[in-house]
């Protein structure tokens, strides 16, 4: 906010802002000051000018930022990718413990932290692979629709009388393919949540059997 130093300003209400802004930690605290400076030195009021700026001054070594745990989180992140000559640059578990102590983080706290990240690691890997699994089945599916609609078509063709009741079972596939499409692609929701459990402990299951058969078959080789 530009102030010309010939307006007519009440100094010393601007003054009191500039005091209550301080202390409340205000924004307009530095945008008064410069308005207040630059009268005090026109009207030469010396007297003024130390008031307002040691009220400034006194003020200034009070005030703390504070952020949140996000705000804290984003900042670190930022940080330390800035500093990373390479965004795919690997640190070592000895670098990552050096980072923690830094950040006076305990032993503890770290592998709690760590090992929290690698179940969230391992989850999110598990729904890529379970949304590549449903994308995978909706395509075949969508193929089928396609290969038995075109053999309807072509019968009714070769029929005679052109295209008549293979149009209704084609508009059904296509209702039947955009509902499937539907919940093959949303990935929100109870019901995809649902499926991803079931799907998640049949692969569990599935992989246990496969394991236990490994180490049957290595021990009844051995």
């Amino acid at each position: 906010m530009a102030v010309s130093p010939s307006t007519q300003i009440p100094v010393k209400f601007l003054s009191k802002i500039l005091y209550f802004s301080c202390v409340y930690h205000l924004p307009t605290a530095p945008t008064i000051f410069a308005s207040l400076k630059l009268v005090a030195k026109h009207q030469k009021k010396t007297l003024l000018l130390k008031r307002i700026t040691r009220i400034m001054t006194t003020f200034e070594t009070r005030v703390t930022r504070t952020y949140t745990q996000d705000d804290i989180q984003q900042i670190l992140h930022l940080a330390i990718a800035r500093q990373a000559d390479d965004n795919n640059k690997e640190f070592s578990y000895e670098q990552l413990l050096e980072i923690a102590g830094e950040l006076e983080i305990s032993i503890d706290t770290l592998k709690q932290a760590e090992q929290d990240w690698l179940e969230q690691h391992g989850e999110m890997l598990q729904r890529r692979a379970f949304n590549a699994h449903r994308q995978g089945r909706f395509k075949k599916r969508v193929g089928k629709y396609a290969i038995v609609n075109v053999f309807l078509l072509s019968l009714d063709i070769l029929g005679g009388g052109g295209l008549s009741w293979s149009l209704y079972i084609l508009l059904c596939s296509v209702f039947a393919v955009g509902l499937d499409a539907w919940n093959t692609f949303q990935i929100k929701g109870e019901e995809y949540e649902l499926a991803f459990q079931r799907w998640r402990r049949k692969h569990q299951v599935t992989k246990f059997f496969n394991t236990a058969v490994s180490k049957w078959l290595k021990a009844w080789r051995i």
